[in-house]
């Protein structure tokens, strides 16, 4: 004990942090500040939710706030910037409106729970000065240097603290800093690099086959057919869907939807306002034709300068197919893609027809990115790989990816895996973390504190997918459809709770269970590789493995290496 009163921690611990008097709010008041508290990960952080389908409902009826809130800053961006439809900014806006609504939605969930539990407490909570100064030049810039940074993320919390304080809490103010300005990103992805390259990136954004995942060489031919298949009528996408229910503002809380209109006003990104002019007039140099097919791959969430050449397409009656660019496509609830893609006039999955209750055209085709893997698998290598992913300890958004808690579980379960594989089967495998930032959890560290002698893998990992003796993945991410694409072994090991597939697709991912490729428990998806690491490729093409294998890729990684056949009778057809 150090004596001090109790604290609630909003930003990294402190030196003379107490776990028995203060109370910090979440996973990363210790990220890049573990050792102070080598056992923090005992502490009982507060859940969120009750349960997956509580998460859900709640996604739900923000997705629909966010819905309902869209028009009113229509309004106002045609008053400041000139007339333009409904869908020219929604295509603009609606992910930062999606940001800034999960954030401080999530975060006053969090401090409800936390004020239920410690608010007759006498804590003690410094929280920075409300007219502290954001300047975001762009949606990226507010991702990163906003809803993922440490500082944005104590301001957040400070203001929501700040607006109703129990009565036992004593708060402290602390001044504005000066804030270096996030540094904007290029006018769009093709102008970040020189030299052919670069001139090929150019290229690929005015093409209209644009960043397609794994179609880097095809963009330019593919482009070119687009723009001589004829125009058919306008695009008719979706894009400005209304609410579900007409008065679901009266559903929410007075405070949050203050606190809400405060934070649009203080984040909005430059690109919507000084740098508008800009923007839109390099947009609108490009040539646009009415009933023409626009293909697009990752580029609607924070890439912005491509995100007003999509919304312009879209205004002068472009269609715009969106295209599938990862595996986390299939987890649970996620708003940026049935909200900012799925609402175009089409979405290309890698497999499956269908999203739950979200609304879509969807077009399932073989993948481009995983065509590159299709049955590429040679073996020969005597190790194995451990493939992780993040390691994220902030809390801004619904998403299927680790954030908040599910990072200490993860790491466990990580940990878990590794203590039950026999001595020689760890001694024959390479790990291969995830490049970290500082919104995740230092995760290799964490894994060579328990097995120093872990060999850790540098360098590329498509190469060693292809041969090495088995790939483990302990998450579910794109490196999994590679693998199962390659046909390469692979056993995967993952929590339900954090890793939860959408209910429609929920049918590829029983058939790897019931075949014994996925496990829910690290320790009998270590007891598999022990058992079958002496024959691995018996176990592989045993009959159920071989069934279950080619139903998952069937239906949710189609692979054919003649993608762009698929897709140019797809396209000559919408």
């Amino acid at each position: 004990m150090t004596g001090h009163p109790g604290r609630l921690i909003l930003d990294r611990i402190p030196a003379d942090f107490d776990r028995d008097a203060d109370v910090a709010l979440g996973p990363w008041c210790f990220q890049g500040r573990e050792q102070l508290c080598p056992d923090w990960e005992t502490i009982d952080f507060e859940p969120l939710f009750d349960s997956i389908e509580d998460e859900a409902r709640a996604a739900e009826r923000l997705r629909d706030l966010v819905r309902a809130r869209l028009p009113r800053w229509c309004a106002r961006m045609n008053a400041r910037h000139g007339e333009r439809g409904d869908r020219y900014w929604r295509v603009l806006l609606m992910p930062w409106l999606l940001g800034v609504a999960q954030f401080v939605w999530l975060h006053q969930r969090l401090l409800e729970r936390i004020i239920a539990r410690h608010g007759n407490r006498p804590l003690t909570v410094t929280v920075p000065d409300a007219g502290q100064v954001w300047d975001f030049p762009d949606t990226r810039a507010f991702v990163d240097a906003g809803l993922l940074d440490q500082a944005f993320t104590a301001w957040v919390d400070g203001l929501i603290i700040a607006a109703q304080p129990p009565s036992a809490w004593t708060i402290e103010r602390a001044p504005a800093v000066a804030r270096p300005t996030a540094e904007p990103a290029a006018l769009s992805m093709a102008t970040r690099v020189g030299g052919l390259r670069g001139w090929l990136r150019r290229a690929h954004g005015r093409s209209r086959f644009c960043r397609v995942n794994g179609a880097r060489y095809s963009a330019l031919p593919m482009g070119l057919f687009l723009s001589l298949l004829p125009a058919r009528g306008a695009g008719d996408g979706d894009y400005v869907p209304g609410p579900r229910d007409p008065d679901i503002e009266s559903r929410f809380d007075a405070g949050f939807l203050a606190l809400l209109d405060f934070l649009e006003e203080r984040t909005l990104p430059a690109t919507f306002t000084t740098n508008f002019a800009a923007m839109d007039a390099r947009a609108r140099e490009l040539r646009y034709r009415r009933g023409k097919l626009r293909v697009v791959g990752p580029l609607l969430i924070v890439d912005d300068a491509d995100k007003f050449i999509i919304a312009t397409a879209a205004e002068r009656g472009e269609w715009i197919v969106c295209s599938q660019h990862g595996g986390n496509a299939v987890q649970r609830p996620l708003l940026n893609s049935p909200e900012c893609e799925y609402t175009h006039d089409a979405f290309i999955s890698w497999g499956w027809h269908a999203d739950g209750d979200n609304r879509g055209r969807f077009i399932p085709l073989p993948s481009p990115l995983l065509a590159r893997f299709r049955d590429r698998y040679r073996g020969g290598g005597g190790t194995a790989v451990l493939v992780t992913n993040m390691q994220r300890c902030q809390l801004f958004r619904f998403d299927g990816l680790i954030q908040y808690t599910d990072s200490i579980k993860y790491r466990r379960d990580k940990v878990a895996f590794l203590r039950h594989l026999s001595q020689a089967n760890r001694q024959a495998l390479r790990y291969k973390p995830y490049p970290s930032s500082e919104a995740d959890l230092d995760d290799e560290s964490y894994v060579k504190a328990a097995f120093p002698d872990l060999q850790v893998m540098d360098g590329g990992l498509h190469g060693e997918l292809l041969t090495c003796r088995l790939v483990v993945m302990d998450h579910c991410g794109t490196t999994l459809f590679m693998a199962l694409a390659a046909d390469t072994p692979t056993v995967c090991f993952w929590d339900p709770e954090v890793w939860t597939a959408n209910p429609a697709l929920e049918e590829g991912f029983a058939a790897l269970r019931d075949a014994g490729i996925l496990y829910h428990d690290p320790a009998q998806a270590a007891a598999h590789v022990n058992a079958v690491w002496d024959d691995v490729a018996a176990w592989w093409q045993g009959p159920a493995v071989r069934q279950a294998r080619r139903f998952f890729v069937d239906h949710l990684a189609r692979c054919d290496r003649a993608w762009w056949a698929a897709w140019l009778r797809a396209l000559a057809r919408l």
